[in-house]
């Protein structure tokens, strides 16, 4: 009984690691946007997009991330980390 017990409470908790290793991948990986800008500031690095569902989401331009090659209106795509820093944006159309 003892012994059946410990086995369950083991593959448990291999189940639970995976998991959040499976999470925590994700996190890394970061999250992606379709939108349109409908507002953006090269200058201090921010871009507000209002999503396919009517959702607006503001970003911070990461290191790498030139805003002056965008505009209001452009369509774009945009992946993004958990702390809102655009990693990547591209123009849809």
């Amino acid at each position: 009984m003892f012994k059946k017990q410990i086995t369950i409470l083991i593959i448990s908790l291999i189940a639970l690691s995976l998991a959040s290793f499976t999470v925590s991948m994700a996190a890394e990986k970061g999250m992606t946007v379709k939108g349109s800008i409908v507002a953006i500031d090269p200058d201090i690095g921010m871009v507000q997009v209002v999503d396919e569902n009517g959702k607006t989401l503001t970003l911070n331009a990461g290191p790498k991330t030139d805003l002056k090659t965008f505009q209001k209106g452009d369509e774009v795509m945009i992946e993004y980390d958990k702390d809102k820093v655009i990693k990547m944006m591209d123009k849809k159309g």
